[in-house]
């Protein structure tokens, strides 16, 4: 499953290459699986990173920087989702938490790599467009495992 996202944030970079910034798929379809697949914490980390190192490896030309961001806010966000009892982990809350991921990550990628260009508007346009639909296809999968769990 995160390789499709993978491969689908590739596409949406060829796409919108130059003008827009793709959606941070992978980092979502990571977010999603990782939470509520308690038991393999590692993998998903290791996912994270090697995943944002090979989109760092075919765009940006700085080797980790994505992989370092994915890495750390997906354990920033493990970190604040474990403290949370399990009762309290209702799926608005996770819309709230990978929303303000998603929204870091668009910061710093911003400030790197658009910054100066005459492009930002619509970049972060077609950005926020699009990651509000795919932030609610990762809600509805909470939604879904939230409704399967006796909480």
């Amino acid at each position: 499953m995160l390789i499709f996202f993978l491969f689908l944030q590739n596409f949406f970079q060829v796409t919108f290459s130059g003008w827009a910034l793709a959606p941070d798929l992978f980092f979502l379809a990571v977010i999603s699986k990782g939470i509520t697949d308690e038991r393999h914490f590692d993998r998903y980390l290791w996912g994270a990173f090697l995943g944002g190192l090979f989109l760092d490896l075919r765009w940006t030309g700085i080797p980790g920087f994505s992989a370092s961001i994915y890495s750390a806010l997906f354990l920033i966000f493990r970190f604040l989702w474990v403290i949370i009892p399990k009762e309290g982990r209702v799926p608005a809350l996770f819309l709230g938490f990978s929303s303000a991921m998603i929204g870091i990550s668009a910061i710093l990628r911003l400030l790197l790599f658009y910054s100066g260009r005459p492009t930002i508007v619509p970049a972060v346009a077609v950005f926020f467009f699009l990651t509000f639909f795919a932030l609610l296809i990762s809600w509805a999968y909470y939604v879904n495992f939230y409704r399967g769990q006796n909480v």
